[in-house]
Parts: C-alpha cells; sequence; structure tokens
C-alpha cells in the first residue's frame, strides 16, 4: 500500500496528518503514526485489537499478535532497565 518511514503510515492517506514533511523524518513519523493510531483507538473505544487492525489496515489477527508480542518484549526490557535507572 505505500507505507513508509518508522511508523509504516502510508502517506497518501494521511496527507493532512504529513502537512508536507516526510515520513521518513523519524519525529514526523513518528508523530504521524500516533496520531492515526490514536484517531483509530477512538474510532473503536479504546479496543486495542480494532485499532491495530484499523492502523494496518486491516492485518486481522496476524498482526496483532506481531504487535503484541513486540509490545511484551519491550514491557520485559524496560521493567528491569527503568528500575535500575530509578
Amino acid at each position: 500500500y505505500g507505507a513508509q518511514g518508522l511508523m509504516q503510515v502510508v502517506p497518501r492517506f494521511h496527507k493532512d496528518k504529513l502537512k508536507g514533511e516526510s515520513p521518513f523524518n523519524i519525529q514526523t513519523s513518528i508523530r504521524e503514526g500516533t496520531q492515526v493510531l490514536t484517531d483509530c483507538l477512538r474510532k473503536h473505544k479504546g479496543n486495542s485489537y480494532k485499532a491495530l487492525n484499523c492502523y494496518s489496515g486491516g492485518g486481522g489477527s496476524k498482526y496483532y499478535r506481531t504487535v503484541s508480542g513486540f509490545k511484551a518484549n519491550l514491557d520485559n526490557f524496560l521493567k528491569p532497565n527503568v528500575r535500575s535507572v530509578i
């Protein structure tokens, strides 16, 4: 579908959020991607499965499982490291 940048956003669907900026710019990609995901979460009343499906354009359960796995890995990484910083 032409997804680009760190957050893999499709520029032709989100021109209003990009405002002429490059999706390959990290800050732009994160800002736009989080806005798209926020919009999807609102649309689906906080249901993360439906919101991720919306974000991915219909990735279904496979996409949800993949993202959930990454989140679990990130949580496991952050917990011990955040404690050591505090």
